[in-house]
């Protein structure tokens, strides 16, 4: 089910083209994923978050460390809460893909595919 998988130049951090995973296509560079002959856009941010989710499926990522991965490198960081914003972005842009975001109370969020048996990521 897995194929190439490339996403940021790691010397100029420019979107590679393509990753295809779990019947997804994602084209990071113009921010679009498809899947089962839909769409959806996403702004860069969004993307960012829907990228950091998808590398850790099935695990559930924290919330510390969707923001790092968007504001690490920068003198000023907004608020934790924007994580919030782009997480609800992320979550209706994909839900017509029958992909959805779940939240794991207390530690972070993970992708969950309706047409995929879903591992168990408890105890």
């Amino acid at each position: 089910m897995l194929a190439r998988v490339e996403h940021r130049c790691p010397t100029c951090l420019q979107f590679l083209p393509v990753m295809d995973r779990f019947g997804l296509t994602l084209r990071a560079d113009i921010g679009v994923v498809e899947r089962g002959g839909n769409s959806a856009k996403l702004t860069a941010a969004p993307m960012l978050v829907f990228e950091c989710l998808l590398d850790a499926y099935p695990r559930a990522v924290p919330r510390k460390e969707l923001f790092s991965q968007l504001y690490d490198e920068r003198d000023k960081q907004p608020e934790p809460h924007v994580i919030f914003v782009y997480l609800g972005k992320v979550r209706k842009a994909i839900e017509p893909l029958g992909i959805r975001v779940e939240n794991h109370f207390g530690y972070g969020y993970r992708l969950v595919f309706a047409d995929l048996v879903q591992p168990d990521i408890s105890g």
